[in-house]
């Protein structure tokens, strides 16, 4: 039995048939090439009938990489296996690698033979994997919506599945269980958490309980443009402040405070820019406010962040400062289907925003699998391994290239480039988010995704780049 991974080995029918070595290496799941009995202690197995030097049909190729990535990323050790574990499992294990963690094909081989030497991929099976990845690169690889690449919290879908037979029922209109499990975790009184329709929903009852006709709300010139549409709807003014090269400027917000000014909103990690504000800032900013403003701290990319590297905004909450933080399941989480986030504030504060509520506002499906999903640290753990090297990856391969965008610590990267560029991406296949309502029009945004869908972005903006080299220095005053 060879590890290629931490989660994945290789091996022969024989090592299915020693128990003692799948148990200590905790192998809880196999990928069968060749026909064997599930072996006692082994959980989950997936047989599919692969001959040596032939072709791999597409669908067999698409259905072990399936398998494998599922498996993985539920935290589970896999074995694959052929008759001797020379060829075929090699030969998966390649299209697993290549999928997943984006290493090309040859590179593939070569990783498996440091742990596997006998390794020996059949020519056949290696080029029917290139001909299935040829083809599928043809699909769309979407990096525009800031979604989690590994899908959503396992806790959380089966959560779903047990809820599926109450449908009937309407569901709790106060979310009572997760009102009380994010209390617990946060330290605060139930009636200090607001549970809304996705984090946009309460930054909409936020506004409509702070905000009258002409009261004033700071927002980041280059911001989520939510914070726009919201003051906007209630007959606020939106004023805009500098965040030159996309950092924080406290006496830029400070000096535009008046009498009117009711609402400051900021995100940390900031959305588009991937930013955070530090400890300091955070209370030079909370201190430097007059006691009829309310600051609103948007916290929906927290998971992706050390917390040492972002002020703790909920510290301030605990102080009865005029803080509100607001934090999302639909990040971290994988969630972004189900709609729902959350908030914690001052309990005067927390009471005059769920005022603006109505009842049955979030359903019962998004209910059970948010409380759920609070409890998968492994997927967590993942999520934030994934972002932080693939991001890095990203952000470094984007230097090399000459290219100027804003360091992030959330799982995105802010690119300055021309507009057209995301139309052309979108031609060759890779969707990012254009920038022109978010305040910044000559910029793109593109999500951390899965390795192979990061290197499919890097390839194709360097072959774009080199039709047309139009990047400038970022401005975003």
């Amino acid at each position: 039995m060879y590890f290629v991974t931490p989660d994945l080995a290789l091996g022969s029918r024989e090592d299915t048939e020693d128990v003692l070595a799948l148990a200590s290496n905790r192998i809880q799941a196999i990928l069968s090439l060749c026909p064997v009995p599930r072996p006692d202690g082994v959980i989950f197995q997936l047989s599919i009938d692969v001959k040596d030097r032939v072709r791999l049909p597409s669908e067999a190729i698409g259905e072990a990489v399936g398998f494998l990535r599922a498996q993985i990323q539920a935290g589970r050790r896999v074995l694959v296996h052929c008759e001797m574990g020379l060829s075929r499992s090699p030969s998966i294990a390649v299209a697993y690698l290549h999928a997943v963690h984006g290493i090309p094909v040859e590179m593939a081989v070569d990783q498996i033979r440091k742990t596997h030497p006998m390794a020996d991929p059949h020519p056949l099976l290696l080029a029917s994997i290139r001909e299935h990845f040829n083809k599928t690169t043809g699909a769309v690889v979407d990096l525009s919506a800031n979604e989690n690449p590994l899908g959503p919290s396992a806790m959380a879908v089966e959560a779903v599945k047990g809820a599926v037979s109450n449908l009937h029922r309407y569901p709790d209109k106060d979310s009572t269980v997760l009102r009380a499990k994010l209390a617990t975790r946060m330290g605060v009184d139930q009636a200090q958490i607001l549970i809304g329709n996705g984090s946009c929903e309460l930054i909409d009852h936020l506004t409509r309980a702070c905000l009258t006709s002409g009261d004033e709300a700071l927002v980041p010139a280059t911001a989520f443009p939510v914070y726009f549409s919201a003051t906007k709807r209630v007959g606020g003014t939106v004023v805009r402040v500098p965040m030159p090269g996309g950092a924080y400027r406290v006496e830029s917000f400070l000096e535009r405070v008046t009498p009117r000014t009711k609402l400051v909103m900021i995100g940390s990690p900031h959305n588009p820019t991937g930013t955070t504000l530090s400890e300091r800032k955070m209370k030079q900013l909370i201190d430097g406010l007059p006691e009829h403003v309310w600051l609103l701290v948007d916290e929906a990319y927290r998971d992706y962040v050390n917390a040492d590297e972002m002020a703790d905004a909920l510290s301030w909450v605990a102080k009865g400062r005029n803080v509100i933080v607001m934090r999302s399941f639909s990040k971290a989480h994988g969630l972004a289907g189900l709609r729902i986030g959350y908030g914690v504030a001052p309990l005067w504060i927390a009471k005059a925003v769920d005022h603006q509520r109505q009842n049955y506002n979030t359903n019962t499906l998004a209910q059970m699998a948010a409380t759920a999903a609070m409890d998968d640290e492994d997927h967590l753990t993942r999520t934030y391994t994934n972002n932080a090297f693939e991001r890095n990856r990203v952000q470094q391969r984007l230097r090399e290239m000459g290219v100027s965008f804003i360091p992030s610590r959330a799982n995105f990267v802010l690119v300055q480039a021309s507009p057209d560029y995301v139309g052309r991406l979108a031609q060759a296949g890779v969707k990012v988010k254009e920038m022109a309502r978010f305040g910044a029009p000559d910029h793109f945004r593109v999500s951390i995704g899965l390795p192979y869908e990061n290197t499919r972005f890097l390839e194709v903006f360097a072959e774009l780049i080199k039709q047309s080299r139009e990047i400038t220095q970022p401005d975003f005053a």
